[in-house]
Parts: structure tokens; C-alpha cells; sequence
């Protein structure tokens, strides 16, 4: 499709649908779904990214680690909300935010260890705007 799209020349409304952003749903649909080639996708789309796409690498990175809750893998989720939680707030990627929150009611809900840990840290840093002490 976006071999031969020319978006200078369609509907306005179909800018919106850069190669990016649409890589973005992929990850995050594949993530929902559980499809065994999320993190394919998620490696080609980051791999593809220009330095100043940031907005889509937080959400990429928040999706993957939405995922890593879901199957159980607490400690990858954490290394990946540690990468996505200071670049959503950074480039106030709201709708990485937005899923950062939703995160932190999925994790579970264990009474310490990392899974508190990391709530604990993931809802200072949003509630901060990014700014630790």
C-alpha cells in the first residue's frame, strides 16, 4: 500500500496513516491477540523508526510491555516501562500515557516485590510528568 500511495495527493484525512502509525496498530493488535509474531513486528517497526519518532517508539515500547505483563514476564515489562514511561512523558505521547496508566491497574496485584515496584515507580513517574527526585 505505501509503495504506490502518494499522500501529498490523497484525502487529508489519510495523512494520518503513515507507515508508523500503522506499524503502531500492528504491534498493538498482535500484542492484544497474543500472536506469536508480536515481537517480530515490534523489532521491525522500532529497527525502521527515524530518531525523531518518538511518540510511536513509547507506545511501541508500552504495548510490548502490556504484553510481557499478560504472559507473566514481569521483569521484561519492567525493562521496557523503565525505556517507555520517561519518553511518553518526555514527548507527551498521550496516548502512550494513557496505556502506562491502564498498566499499572493490570499489574498484578502483589502486596511487594516488583510487581509493586514497579507501580509504585510507574505511578510517581506519571503523576511527576517524568520529573524524579
Amino acid at each position: 500500500m505505501f509503495d504506490y500511495a502518494k499522500p501529498s495527493a490523497e484525502r487529508t484525512w489519510t495523512a494520518f496513516f503513515t507507515a508508523s502509525r500503522l506499524g503502531s496498530l500492528t504491534v498493538s493488535t498482535y500484542g492484544r491477540l497474543g500472536y506469536r509474531e508480536t515481537e517480530t513486528a515490534a523489532k521491525s517497526l522500532l529497527d525502521s523508526l527515524s530518531p525523531t519518532e518518538n511518540k510511536v517508539r513509547a507506545l511501541v515500547l508500552v504495548d510490548l510491555a502490556a504484553t510481557s505483563v499478560n504472559q507473566g514476564d514481569l521483569d521484561r515489562a519492567a525493562d521496557l516501562v523503565a525505556e517507555s514511561a520517561p519518553l511518553a512523558v518526555r514527548t507527551e505521547a498521550s496516548l502512550a500515557v494513557d496505556r502506562l496508566w491502564d498498566l499499572v491497574e493490570v499489574l498484578p496485584d502483589d502486596r511487594g516485590g516488583r510487581p509493586l515496584r514497579l507501580r509504585e515507580w510507574l505511578t510517581d513517574t506519571l503523576a511527576s510528568g517524568g520529573r524524579t527526585s
